[in-house]
């Protein structure tokens, strides 16, 4: 199971198309607490291999094309040490790449949106989804995103894509997300057991965890996925150092996880396992989510960024915070590294 706890000049590619497991985490945590500088934890060894950090912002299946790479060799054979480690939100893993303890973090793209504002170079180098698994779960005996008006919402926190999102759910509902009570309720694992204990009346899940609130008798409401076709729930981020210093070792680690995504799609049965260690939720249950990421075409083999999915997302942040948006997305992105890509 998973712990929880920088610029080139390349043309971006055009868009639209639609473990050992648990490595190394006590020296990947203490690093990312640190958020040492560019040498140290994550950084070149002098061995044959390139040792680099990836942190992820939870243990959904989404990440599972981190979790086969390793598994299955393809990071090593790439001449990659690749430590994994979770990290508790944007902020946290945008921190890590611009302090040097990690070389890449996959999570929402709201969360480079918001941090250019604040000036940060961290660049979108692949998408490693194309569709939003998140879900609206709400307490028994509410059964739509109506009787959520006056009630607890549980996101991560303020500003937050699990904060924005949502709420861009219920004003096109008709809701109002201003009748609705969001409150800050920590990681997914956290915002589940909050609804458990009755802390909260609804929250926003990612794939397999709706299916486990579900089987704890909780009800999916909504799917964001029915928002916005083609949106990139998570993206692959690296920061200006690693892209500048090392763009060799950041094609080998993108070509090493979409050959992980092409395996996964193709052999679904045979990293059910992976997923299950690396989730630390029921075999059944992730068989499920797999099976609905399969059918939706999740994983994105491409690594392509949709223009229509970030646009969505820096329109919520637009309409819930006061930050200042970039105009120009296109600035955030950078697909040369990606298998194929051109400089």
């Amino acid at each position: 199971m998973w712990t929880t706890v920088s610029r080139t000049d390349h043309r971006r590619l055009s868009t639209g198309g639609r473990a050992a497991r648990t490595l190394k985490f006590g020296a990947a945590t203490l690093c990312l607490a640190a958020v040492s500088v560019t040498t140290g934890c994550g950084g070149e060894n002098t061995g044959s291999e390139s040792s680099v950090t990836v942190a992820t912002s939870s243990n959904g299946l989404s990440f599972l094309p981190i979790m086969v790479a390793e598994e299955n060799g393809y990071y090593k054979d790439a001449g990659l040490n690749v430590t994994q480690t979770s990290v508790k939100g944007g902020s946290t893993g945008l921190s890590a790449l611009a302090g040097g303890s990690a070389q890449f973090y996959a999570g929402l793209p709201e969360s480079l949106i918001s941090a250019s504002a604040a000036g940060s170079e961290a660049k979108i180098i692949s998408a490693l989804t194309q569709t939003n698994d998140y879900k609206i779960v709400s307490s028994s005996g509410i059964d739509s995103l109506s009787q959520l008006s006056g009630k607890k919402f549980g996101m991560l926190n303020e500003g937050n894509g699990t904060d924005v999102q949502p709420k861009q759910v219920l004003d096109d509902a008709g809701v109002g997300s201003e009748s609705v009570q969001f409150i800050a309720s920590g990681s997914v694992s956290d915002r589940l057991s909050a609804l458990e204990a009755g802390q909260i009346d609804a929250t926003i899940l990612n794939t397999p965890f709706e299916f486990q609130a579900e089987e704890a008798g909780f009800n999916t409401i909504a799917d964001l996925s029915d928002e916005v076709d083609d949106y990139p729930a998570q993206v692959i981020m690296s920061g200006t150092k690693t892209l500048e210093d090392k763009p060799e070792t950041v094609k080998e680690f993108l070509k090493a996880t979409n050959k992980a995504t092409k395996f996964i799609n193709e052999n679904p049965d045979e990293v059910t396992q992976i997923a299950v260690e690396s989730t630390g939720i029921e075999k059944n249950l992730v068989q499920k989510g797999l099976k609905e990421f399969i059918s939706t075409k999740h994983y994105s083999e491409s690594g392509e960024v949709s223009d229509e999915g970030l646009e969505w997302a820096s329109k919520t942040l637009s309409n819930y915070t006061d930050q200042n948006i970039p105009a120009d997305l296109d600035d955030l992105v950078d697909l040369s590294y990606l298998p194929g890509g051109e400089s």
